[in-house]
């Protein structure tokens, strides 16, 4: 991303196509409000795969901490066995 003069962009971006063979081409000039447009694509994109990414880390990390609570309750229980008197 380059927010100058096109010519210094251009220059900038000489250096980085002659580094090896050019497949495709897309990099040149774009208005503000395009690239803003893009930009908000993008977030609204990142936002909502992190929002269903979280949703369910978060309900993974719920199901663990319940399991672990219910898993130390049943492990501190005492056996049907253990009532003081010997075997």
């Amino acid at each position: 991303c380059h927010s100058g003069q096109p010519e210094h962009g251009q220059a900038a971006m000489a250096k980085i196509k002659s580094f090896g063979t050019v497949v495709m081409d897309v990099l040149g000039p774009i208005p503000y409000t395009a690239l803003n447009g893009m930009l908000i694509k993008i977030i609204t994109i990142c936002r909502s795969v992190f929002q269903n990414a979280y949703s369910r880390f978060a309900s993974l990390c719920w199901l663990c901490f319940i399991l672990r609570l219910v898993l130390s309750v049943w492990v501190s229980l005492p056996a049907d066995n253990d009532k003081g008197s010997a075997p």
